[in-house]
């Protein structure tokens, strides 16, 4: 049982009863909330560490105007808060967009239960280790990386040393483990020290973009190439070069 505390807020009430009977049975504490104006009251009333956050309530149904208000309050709140976006209209810019604005992460309904709970322990185990490392007050509007901690352990240090070879290079990097282990971590740690780092550095999570969207969204289209392609598209492999993709099996 992971003793987070986790708050629920999406308009639909069988979304909220469905999250909160699959996360009480992992985490400490479920609260869930149908109305988003009461975020103000229940963050200052009560202690979270995620916050489940659904991006579409009354206006512009899909582009999650009311999510991204909401998410802006949420963190004026805790800027440590960790916030996992939940859509039903998902795409890769949508989601680079919800990192870019502070989302720790970005569900698409309909979720698969064991990848949903991998996603915010993950969440949870990366706001842990932004809030206990030096970084996470040297924060400047600069930059949200975090640096790996100091270690004596010998296969750290040996990682550490990798690092350092590989981010000179322009070698593509491929980051493998279990989520929770440090995926993330590693990969803004090479890009910090890579010749890029002047550059933004964008996480995007390829499990929320659907699978019928994944090679438009990365490779780009042509005008005509199916249904709704209205005009020609370039994908994200055209755009720069420093996106760190994740997917459930990295």
């Amino acid at each position: 049982m992971n003793p987070s505390k986790i708050l629920i807020v999406d308009d639909d009430a069988s979304i909220l009863n469905g999250l909160y009977l699959l996360l009480k049975r992992y985490f400490h504490q479920v609260d869930i909330e149908k109305d988003p104006r009461q975020i103000p009251f229940l963050l200052g009333s009560r202690h979270f560490d995620l916050v489940v956050l659904d991006m579409n309530f009354q206006r512009d149904l899909s582009q999650g105007e009311d999510g991204f208000y909401w998410l802006q309050r949420i963190l004026e709140t805790d800027p440590n808060m960790a916030v996992v976006f939940l859509t039903a209209y998902g795409d890769i810019d949508l989601a680079v967009r919800a990192i870019k604005s502070g989302a720790a992460d970005f569900v698409l309904k309909p979720w698969e239960n064991d990848r949903f709970v991998a996603t915010l322990r993950a969440a949870l185990d990366h706001r842990k280790d932004r809030h206990s490392s030096p970084a996470a007050g040297d924060k400047a509007g600069k930059s949200s990386l975090l640096a790996l901690p100091a270690t004596a352990n010998a296969r750290m240090q040996q990682l550490e040393s990798q690092v350092d070879r590989v981010a000179a290079t322009d070698a593509n990097i491929l980051i493998l483990g279990e989520s929770g282990t440090g995926k993330t971590l590693l990969a803004e740690q090479i890009h910090r020290k890579s010749l890029r780092n002047q550059g933004p550095y964008v996480e995007v999570d390829l499990g929320a973009v659907p699978e019928s969207l994944l090679e438009s969204e990365l490779f780009g289209h042509v005008k005509g190439a199916f249904t709704d392609a209205r005009a020609d598209r370039k994908g994200r492999f055209e755009g720069p070069r420093w996106h760190a993709f994740s997917g459930r099996d990295q």
